[in-house]
């Protein structure tokens, strides 16, 4: 048995469909278990991808932060003294919300709250 996750699962996918291809075009017999083995990287193919959405559903699924409280992550990580970087990896924490271009937003009480109890690394 092996255990193929993410990039591996449209990997081998993509390797077996070249295989067959090639197989078919060249004159041999492919056999029916390639087909099936095929079907079934597909099928974990499409289940993972639909996993995935379902999780990035939850970014944008919250409300949006009022305009006199938002703040992005440049101003976040001043207020907290770190970089933006380290913003970006504690954003759930700070409960950060991605905007329609993708951006982060934070409000501003729930950073200060954050950073007055010495939380910030």
């Amino acid at each position: 048995m092996i255990l193929l996750r993410g990039q591996a699962v449209r990997d081998m996918y993509l390797l077996v469909s070249i295989a067959i291809r090639k197989m078919t075009t060249e004159g041999y017999k492919v056999e029916p278990k390639l087909f099936d083995l095929q079907q079934e990287l597909l099928h974990g193919l499409n289940a993972a991808t639909d996993e995935l959405s379902k999780r990035r559903q939850g970014d944008v699924a919250k409300e949006p932060i009022p305009q006199q409280l938002s703040i992005g992550s440049a101003e976040a990580a001043e207020i907290l003294g770190c970089s933006r970087r380290h913003v970006q990896r504690i954003a759930r924490s700070l409960d950060g919300r991605r905007t329609g271009a993708g951006a982060l937003e934070f409000d501003r009480n729930v950073v200060m709250a954050y950073g007055a109890g010495g939380l910030v690394a």
